[in-house]
């Protein structure tokens, strides 16, 4: 082989070489792209999940502020709550009953004052009346419950009535020595009551 035809032969060799390189290393910047792009893709899906997790989780949260538990009835109400102070709820949400304390406490012999004149002495469970049955009210018991830093005060459920049928329900709480605001009917206009909790025995065990 001639000189001439040996350089030409090296030359394509290494031309062919170059370009044999020079495609290896598109390929590996290829791949390396392809694998950036799959997990600049996995990140992006990764990042909107977290996004619509959030979205949702406000949602739930806004929709649990919107819940209305405002009442005027116990009627308005799940069937093991009543109407406490225009709020749903349980007796025992009152109370702390289910906190840790070395001994736990109930009351019972409460003296009512009320605007008719009658000063009672009543047990939890037990009540009066006034305007001929109109309305109706008694002391509710709640568990045992841990003494707190004031005096405990007393739930007394309301009945509002008209001829035996039930009307309203809900209930009031009062402390120690308060008076209720008046206490009113929906169809006797000439109900106007007030109840008093004047004094109660505690007891703890």
């Amino acid at each position: 082989m001639g000189r001439g035809k040996l350089k030409l032969f090296i030359l394509c060799i290494m031309f062919v070489s170059v370009l044999f390189l020079v495609s290896c290393s598109d390929d590996t910047v290829l791949e390396w792209d392809e694998s950036g792009s799959e997990e600049s893709a996995l990140d992006v899906e990764a990042s909107e999940s977290d996004g619509v997790e959030e979205e949702l989780v406000v949602e739930i949260e806004e929709v649990v502020e919107e819940i209305d538990l405002s009442c005027s009835d116990s009627s308005e109400c799940a069937w093991n709550e009543h109407c406490i102070e225009s709020v749903c709820g349980t007796v025992a949400t009152i109370y702390d009953t289910e906190g840790e304390c070395e001994t736990k406490c109930n009351f019972n012999e409460v003296e009512i004052s009320t605007s008719d004149g009658e000063e009672l002495t009543l047990s939890r469970g037990t009540g009066s009346y006034t305007s001929a049955g109109a309305l109706e009210w008694k002391l509710l018991s709640s568990a045992d419950y841990c003494l707190g830093d004031t005096a405990t005060p007393v739930a007394i459920e309301l009945i509002k009535k008209n001829t035996g049928e039930i009307l309203e329900e809900e209930v009031i709480v009062l402390d120690l020595g308060e008076r209720s605001e008046i206490i009113t009917h929906p169809t006797i206009s000439r109900v106007s009551f007030t109840l008093t909790v004047d004094d109660y025995v505690e007891s703890c065990e």
